[in-house]
């Protein structure tokens, strides 16, 4: 059993106060810009999982309505210059990125510090293809006036997404990457290898996985083993020859956030902040001293490691991959629903904006006209004569749904295809 990692001071403390004093950055986990206006946070951090409930809600038809204009007409504008083709799989994937580009954009007007970009997670097991989406995020934050040290672009902390950093970093532009998903301190330590600017800590589900197997309280306390191995992280990068921060996420509680209060930043919703404001207390707690034995794991372990030097699983334990496997890809799995999702979405868009700009004036002007000449009979019925008001209007719901099908003619669909 893991010897006591905590000791439980007498009365408790303002966790704000605690997170100040520790100079912790605070992020905010929300796409609500009022709540990011109104709060003021350090910084701003775009979660996939708001974005997914936000297209779900319909909360973002413009933004995925601009998003997909400003790739199309970019495309056309570039197509007549060089006859520059694209398929429909190459629009689609532009316009995500354009579209959590303009997110990004959107939470920085509210919140002008630094912003942890979103790249299509599906990627985690193609080192080339998250390098490339990574640069076309960073150049469009770049292009429109963000500070170098404004912009972290966000990879999971798979095998092939650690070496997509490495490589990153090798680079001119030496973007700067948040390896997330970071589950145990072998983990940190390929992360820190490859020179990651951060790590983010899933803090809540690492330490589920621990609870269900370890059948412990719900509760994190002083002799949880989820707790140690995240303080052997904090360790571990206490290091002076190490530059690498983490952030921890995914808090259940604010007994978590007040427990774990090591981290540089931590990334929190609106419900938590203001908690915070609020005036939010937590239990006094206190490092013990030589038997602390996350503090010597942390302290004991090689850096630098050699475990970019080796292929696949044998980077980590047996203990570890299970670990990873229980939290990242287990949350990989959910991620590729979610993109899954916003990725048809965003297609309708580009589908129905290739179908409007294929329209024949002919055709717009015909429509024009019949919705003319609805109105009016819809006018004079109800003038003339309310009581034929029902069936008149089951006539019109006919013709407008034949003007629906025809504004979407089986031929144009055919010339979208070939577009494409």
């Amino acid at each position: 059993m893991p010897g006591q990692l905590l000791e439980q001071g007498t009365g408790t403390e303002l966790l704000l106060q605690k997170l100040v004093s520790r100079e912790t950055i605070i992020l905010a986990d929300t796409l609500h810009l009022e709540t990011i206006s109104m709060n003021d946070p350090d910084g701003t951090v775009l979660n996939l999982q708001k974005v997914f409930q936000a297209v779900t809600e319909r909360k973002l038809d413009f933004q995925v309505w601009a998003a997909t204009k400003i790739v199309l007409d970019r495309w056309r504008q570039e197509k007549s210059a060089t006859s520059t083709t694209r398929t429909r799989e190459e629009h689609v994937v532009t316009a995500i990125e354009q579209l959590f580009f303009e997110l990004g954009m959107e939470m920085r007007d509210r919140a002008p510090g630094p912003h942890i970009a979103l790249i299509d997670p599906r990627n985690h097991n193609d080192t080339s293809a998250l390098v490339v989406s990574a640069q076309r995020t960073y150049a469009l934050f770049r292009k429109n006036g963000v500070k170098k040290e404004d912009i972290m672009i966000s990879i999971p902390a798979t095998e092939a997404g650690i070496r997509a950093t490495k490589h990153l970093q090798t680079m001119e532009d030496k973007i700067k990457v948040n390896l997330y998903m970071v589950t145990s301190l072998m983990h940190t330590a390929a992360c820190v290898e490859a020179n990651a600017t951060m790590i983010t800590v899933p803090v809540g589900p690492l330490l589920k996985i621990f609870e269900d197997r370890q059948r412990t309280l719900k509760n994190a306390s002083s002799c949880h083993s989820g707790v140690e191995e995240i303080q052997s992280m904090f360790e571990y990068l206490k290091k002076k020859e190490i530059r690498t921060k983490a952030i921890g996420t995914s808090f259940r509680n604010m007994t978590e956030l007040g427990l774990l209060s090591d981290f540089f930043a931590v990334c929190v919703s609106p419900e938590q902040i203001q908690r915070l404001k609020g005036g939010a207390r937590v239990p006094i707690t206190s490092l013990k001293g030589s038997s602390d034995i996350a503090k010597q794991r942390g302290q004991e372990a090689k850096y630098p490691t050699s475990l970019l030097t080796k292929e696949g699983g044998a980077w980590f334990s047996g203990a570890s991959r299970s670990v990873i496997n229980g939290v990242l890809f287990l949350a990989l799995t959910e991620m590729k629903q979610e993109m899954e999702l916003i990725e048809h979405y965003v297609e309708q868009e580009v589908i129905q904006q290739f179908e409007l700009d294929a329209l024949h004036l002919s055709t717009v002007y015909r429509q024009q006209d019949w919705a003319e000449k609805i109105l009016k009979e819809t006018e004079n019925n109800s003038v003339l004569d309310t009581s034929v008001d029902e069936p008149r209007n089951e006539a019109h719901g006919a013709d407008l749904e034949k003007i629906s099908r025809k504004s979407h003619p089986t031929k144009l669909e055919q010339d979208v295809d070939d577009i494409f």
